[in-house]
């Protein structure tokens, strides 16, 4: 905006278009397990993301930049963020975003065991509720999940519970910002 030669405000901002899907249709081995990006089948290449240092202080948006790039540059477009570490900060996310990244996310339950009762329930509402939120504005996360390591027996006897309210609230909230949930 500008008053006579001089600008008197200015303000940018990104933005990305996208819609995503995770299509899972019978075939003849069991169930498809298919990205779709703008409604178009997406092979996602990528790696595992851990923890870059003990003390989140120490990770700069150079070395974010740094990683991400390398993985560009090896053709990958996507990285599981591994829910055994902590959360990246937004300029990880940003720079996914920029470099053309799918963020598969999940949850950080470290692999541990998940307990069932209705307060451990709300605490993982509000953490989904604050991932969804964080979207607003960005395609950098495309998946939400749980952590592969949850131990089948505990899964089926007091994680599930638990989890099945999860993918219900983040499947509710999350289709506004173009999140698959897996």
């Amino acid at each position: 905006m500008g008053v006579g030669r001089e600008i008197a405000a200015r303000s940018e901002t990104k933005t990305g278009l996208r819609s995503i899907e995770l299509r899972r249709v019978p075939d003849q081995w069991g169930k498809s397990f298919e990205f779709v990006v703008n409604d178009i089948s997406v092979f996602a290449k990528g790696a595992d993301v851990i923890p870059f240092d003990s003390f989140p202080n120490r990770v700069t948006p150079q070395i974010h930049r740094n990683i991400l790039q390398s993985a560009r540059d090896a053709h990958m477009n996507m990285v599981r963020e591994w829910g055994g570490g902590y959360y990246e900060s937004d300029d990880f996310y940003d720079i996914c975003d920029e470099l053309g990244i799918m963020v598969w996310q999940e949850f950080m339950f470290g692999g541990d065991m998940i307990p069932g009762d209705v307060a451990f329930q709300e605490n993982v509402r509000q953490e989904a509720s604050d991932l969804v939120r964080q979207q607003r504005g960005g395609n950098r996360m495309v998946a939400l999940g749980r952590p592969s390591g949850i131990q089948s027996i505990h899964l089926a006897r007091y994680a599930r519970p638990c989890l099945a309210g999860l993918r219900d609230y983040v499947r509710r909230h999350s289709q506004e910002h173009g999140l698959a949930i897996c």
